[in-house]
């Protein structure tokens, strides 16, 4: 199983550079932070519903009150389905975006862009809304999937921009974990990795 640390600085390989183009792409700006637990990828493989990977196909976003919340609604096609009992597309939903003159950004809220291919830890709807997915950790359940233009590798990382990272030691006491170097991993082992974890919880994989 292979993994690779960005380490600011140093040099790295092409596939490095790719990603950390993609980072200053995706990443948020003057925008606060939001704190999540941090989880791992043997926590959210054991706890999310659905583990996909494949591309987005849509977004729609809407407000349906003058005073309400606005939420993106985003198409999601599954090429692979890595945990769960996986339908051949997904509706994702979560808080967010644009309606006319109002924008609301939500830090460490996924945002998804047509046509980006993602692996997603996905639960049902928090609020309820049937048929509806939101992703699991928020945006530590968004993986970035790149390809390596010289060898065709696929690659997963997480953006992490815009969140700051809890951790609860043996006696419950929450602090800010330290910040890690950005991880990259191939594709394949990354879901390698998954289904490792969902067999050691009884869960099984997916197709």
């Amino acid at each position: 199983m292979k993994h690779r640390d960005i380490q600011p600085g140093l040099p790295g390989t092409r596939a490095a550079a790719l990603v950390c183009a993609a980072f200053v792409l995706l990443a948020t700006r003057d925008a606060g932070s939001t704190t999540l637990l941090k989880l791992s990828v043997e926590q959210m493989s054991e706890e999310a519903a659905l583990i996909v990977h494949g591309h987005v196909a849509w977004n729609y976003t809407t407000r349906n009150e003058a005073e309400g919340p606005i939420y993106t609604y985003t198409g999601f096609e599954v090429e692979t389905c890595v945990a769960g009992e996986c339908p051949d597309a997904v509706t994702l939903k979560h808080r967010g975006g644009t309606v006319g003159d109002l924008t609301l950004y939500i830090p460490g809220m996924p945002r998804f862009a047509d046509g980006q291919e993602a692996l997603l830890f996905l639960r049902p709807d928090p609020e309820g809304e049937e048929g509806r997915w939101a992703v699991f950790g928020m945006v530590q359940g968004f993986f970035h999937v790149v390809t390596e233009p010289a060898s065709g590798e696929k690659l997963a990382f997480q953006d992490l921009s815009g969140i700051a990272l809890a951790e609860k030691d043996p006696a419950d006491v929450i602090s800010i974990a330290p910040k890690s170097p950005a991880v990259i991993e191939e594709l394949d082992d990354l879901v390698a990795r998954i289904r490792i974890a969902r067999d050691a919880a009884g869960e099984g994989g997916g197709k």
